[in-house]
Formats: structure tokens, sequence, C-alpha cells
């Protein structure tokens, strides 16, 4: 499936059409290993995903979802202007389950 497929689809199981771009799940993802970095004390999150947000994480993830290192990169440099290095080597490591925070 192409990522538009997989869009598609998430939005067909979530009963409506929350997201228009990829991008937008990606951000989900994103979201999400940013909370896992918090939980492991790496950084400080002044946000939490949401149970809805969990919730669109886990079906992403059903579909094989995963966030392109140029989206993380974009994202941080957005967000983390400065320290987009950094932000985005933790953020892969995460994706990438290279901390443990999945179990296999």
């Amino acid at each position: 499936m192409t990522k538009l497929e997989k869009l598609q689809a998430i939005n067909q199981r979530l009963g409506k059409t929350m997201f228009n771009e990829p991008f937008e799940i990606s951000i989900m993802m994103i979201t999400d290993y940013l909370g896992k970095l918090s939980k492991l004390g790496l950084i400080e999150a002044p946000y939490v995903i949401s149970d809805m947000g969990s919730r669109i994480v886990a079906i992403a993830e059903e579909f094989g979802w995963k966030v392109e290192d140029g989206e993380i990169m974009n994202f941080c440099m957005e967000m983390m202007p400065g320290r987009e290095d950094a932000f985005s080597f933790l953020i892969k490591k995460v994706r990438d389950n290279q901390l443990g925070t999945e179990k296999n």
C-alpha cells in the first residue's frame, strides 16, 4: 500500500475523514515518539498525546506506517529550530526501536 492508500484506510477505520495529507498522520506518530522520549526522561514534552491520538497511532501502526527521515527533519526544523539535529536523532531512535520503547 502507498502512504495515500494507508491514509484512506486509516480515515475509513476512524469512520470519518480526519486527515487529508499523509504528513498529518506522521505528525501524530512523531508526537507519540516524543511522548515516549519524555517517559524515558530524555526530553521534556510540553504536551502528551490524547487517547484519540493513541488510537490513531495504533491504527497507523497496523497499516505499517513509517515516518520518513525527511518528515522528521521537517517537523524538527519547524518545532525545534536550532536543535533539529539532536531531536531528529532521538526521534529516529524511537521510530527504529533502538531505545527499547517497544516490545519485540
